[in-house]
């Protein structure tokens, strides 16, 4: 019994140690955390998040618990707190695209199959539903930021419709038509539209389009076509035979009477200037990848290219180089830009790059903030949205939607 009585004593003094051991190799938590954050709520996929002008965020959920689908949700921009939830579908939803969406004050209109929504981000009341045709649809829709938005759809039979739609009401027409008179070419597809102005400031809309044929005997090709919203007519078609070989799908920007767009020829990418009055390149220059984004900031347009490729500025007027930034070398070895990650905000170009913040002063192309923000584990993705006067900013990492402090490198 003795004996026993020890053997009990010893397992009960081992048992203590291991427990006062395992107490001792935890590890202490952090004391400077590399990222800021106000709030953080689930978001298994989202939309880039969106600032209202009440200051709250609008997100989508594709995968939300809902048995009608994904939801469309507003919360209040300082605590994440949940106000409104909207999932008024026609019928049951398909996927929402970047692409597909625009905001104008208090509304968000967007496209989803081949249904158009508009929601009131004030309240989350649905404002209009249309029904566009079903073997039609389209997933890009496209806003001249004063009353109208426009569409391409094709109708797979060598014809594209561009229907031009009402914001406030979702009444829509038919602007103009595209046909393919060869018949070699059964879909046009139509991405991106621009609404610009030509040099007698008259309104007009170019847009490329893509025409593919249902078999190979056909490659594909690209023409950019003008049409005159003023005049209801169209000014001019362009397919640049000879100077670029493909119209690159990206993002069109313009200033004045003058458009900028990306193309390639003989495997060398380009970013190129039209004129709005009759489709001529005014200016061209040589990019080191395809375009992913082209953005405006005072006489400068600013081109990035795909993954780890130099951001290079561009004066608007000639094409003269203002300056070029670089991310070959160490801290950057993980920059990978994408389409859509990069928005323009006072005098920078700010990027979410995996881990990392990225900010650009684009006076001068130097970067001014690369900054770890990240969560543990976790991915920033998507682009971000801004709140100038709270300093505060709103991104998807991963599966979760974040609010962060502006870190301070951003200044104004």
């Amino acid at each position: 019994m003795k004996t026993f009585n020890i053997y009990l004593l010893g397992l009960v003094l081992t048992l203590l140690a291991c427990k006062s051991q395992k107490k001792t190799d935890v590890p202490k938590p952090i004391a400077n955390l590399t990222y800021d954050t106000v709030w953080t709520i689930p978001a298994s996929y989202s939309l880039k998040p969106h600032l209202t002008k009440e200051g709250n965020v609008v997100y989508n959920d594709l995968f939300s618990p809902n048995p009608k689908g994904g939801s469309i949700f507003i919360v209040d921009g300082l605590t994440g707190k949940q106000l409104f939830e909207w999932n008024n579908y026609l019928h049951t939803p398909l996927t929402i695209s970047d692409n597909g969406v625009f905001y104008k004050d208090n509304k968000m209109v967007f496209c989803n199959g081949p249904r158009n929504y508009c929601i009131n981000t004030e309240n989350g009341a649905t404002l209009w539903r249309t029904q566009m045709l079903d073997y039609s649809a389209s997933t890009f829709l496209f806003s001249d930021s004063n009353k109208y938005y426009y569409q391409g759809m094709s109708n797979a039979n060598y014809q594209v419709d561009i229907y031009k739609s009402e914001i406030e009401s979702g009444k829509k027409e038919i602007a103009f038509s595209i046909f393919d008179t060869t018949k070699m070419y059964e879909d046009l597809l139509v991405n991106p539209i621009v609404v610009s102005i030509n040099s007698k400031n008259e309104s007009v809309l170019l847009t490329k389009v893509a025409f593919r044929a249902a078999i190979n005997d056909y490659p594909l090709k690209t023409k950019v076509f003008c049409y005159n919203l003023t005049q209801k007519k169209l000014d001019w078609v362009e397919d640049f035979e000879g100077k670029m070989n493909q119209i690159h799908v990206s993002n069109f920007a313009t200033k004045g009477n003058k458009t900028f767009l990306s193309g390639f020829y003989q495997k060398t990418w380009y970013i190129f200037c039209l004129d709005n009055d009759n489709g001529q390149i005014i200016w061209q220059q040589v990019l080191p990848n395809f375009c992913v984004g082209l953005h405006l900031y005072e006489d400068q347009v600013i081109a990035m290219s795909a993954g780890q490729s130099p951001i290079t500025s561009f004066n608007t007027t000639n094409g003269n180089p203002k300056w070029t930034t670089s991310f070959f070398d160490e801290p950057y070895y993980d920059i990978n830009f994408d389409f859509g990650d990069a928005i323009v905000f006072k005098n920078y170009l700010i990027s979410t790059q995996g881990d990392y913040l990225l900010g650009l002063n684009l006076e001068n192309g130097r970067v001014i903030c690369h900054k770890k923000m990240a969560l543990p584990n976790s991915y920033m993705q998507y682009g971000i949205a801004i709140n100038e006067e709270k300093r505060l900013f709103y991104v998807q990492d991963r599966f979760r939607l974040l609010c962060y402090r502006l870190p301070k490198e951003i200044a104004y």
